[in-house]
């Protein structure tokens, strides 16, 4: 397997996002040394162990059989835009790496996320990320757990793209609430499932392997959804189907730029904004629906 690195000028996250979604990479790390300063959290609880200067610059991993890297390097056409470089690893050491990044987050008091590797109560949200996004590190993931910790949904919600199934996981210790939780990628898939074994919530989360919206319509209490701005706002329209009245929305994994194009989607489709959040350039949206 071959590791496959390119560090980019921040302004160009969400492009190479972006192509790399479209070249059907959706697993992959980023790497900001920037992001311990904008969780404005004490040092015990940053996800980067290491001290470094703020820098306009960040870094994607991702991992690839030898015979795809040239056609990757060829699709993703970034000559002159980032720096490349690569290396032989075993998979194996791609998942140790996570432990180099991922530490314990305190959440709350009552919302701690611990990786597999470190001590850990069963009230904790118990996380081994494998080669799913969702670690509580990125500033989406962490907005919309401080949401579910500040409004603690119960009865049944619908956590669309569930990655590694840290929000639907999460949703369920702390209030008991029922979560269908939806995935289009096969691996965070098999990730999610684990994690929620090693949760012991598999009665109270349903792992689902597709698209919500090719399934039939069922009401919940809450939808959570940590995906991008197009996509959530492609999908506005099944989320008001799929939801009660006063029912509480969860929207993150919006840059800043695009804020204002979901809070459109969101009044247009019934939804009323009660609260939002930024932090290093992304966006998170809390709202209910008025339909």
């Amino acid at each position: 397997m071959i590791e496959v690195s390119l560090k980019v000028n921040r302004s160009l996250e969400e492009e190479i996002t972006t192509k790399l979604i479209m070249f059907g990479i959706t697993s992959f790390e980023v790497l900001d040394d920037n992001l311990s300063d904008s969780l404005k959290l004490s040092e015990k609880n940053w996800d980067y162990i290491d001290k470094k200067e703020k820098t306009d610059f960040i870094t994607f991993k991702v991992y690839l059989e030898d015979d795809e890297v040239q056609e990757f390097l060829k699709e993703i056409d970034l000559e002159g835009e980032c720096e490349i470089s690569k290396k032989s690893i075993e998979e194996k050491d791609y998942e140790n790496d996570w432990k180099n990044y991922f530490h314990t987050i305190d959440v709350s008091k009552e919302l701690k996320v611990v990786p597999l590797w470190e001590e850990h109560t069963d009230a904790d949200v118990v996380i081994n990320p494998g080669m799913a996004f969702g670690t509580g590190s990125h500033e989406t993931t962490y907005m919309c757990l401080k949401e579910i910790d500040k409004y603690r949904p119960d009865g049944e919600i619908v956590d669309v793209g569930t990655g590694s199934g840290i929000l639907a996981i999460s949703a369920a210790k702390l209030s008991g609430a029922v979560v269908d939780a939806y995935e289009i990628d096969a691996l965070a898939i098999k990730s999610a499932n684990q994690n929620v074994k090693l949760n012991n919530v598999e009665e109270k989360v349903n792992v689902i392997h597709g698209d919500f919206r090719d399934y039939d319509v069922k009401i919940y209490d809450t939808v959570i959804s940590n995906i991008y701005a197009e996509t959530l706002c492609e999908m506005m329209p099944e989320f008001s189907k799929r939801i009660k009245s006063q029912g509480l929305i969860i929207l993150s994994g919006i840059v800043n730029e695009k804020e204002d194009m979901v809070r459109d989607a969101l009044q247009k489709n019934n939804f009323e904004i009660v609260s939002s959040n930024k932090q290093n350039g992304w966006s998170e949206i809390t709202g209910r629906f008025n339909g």
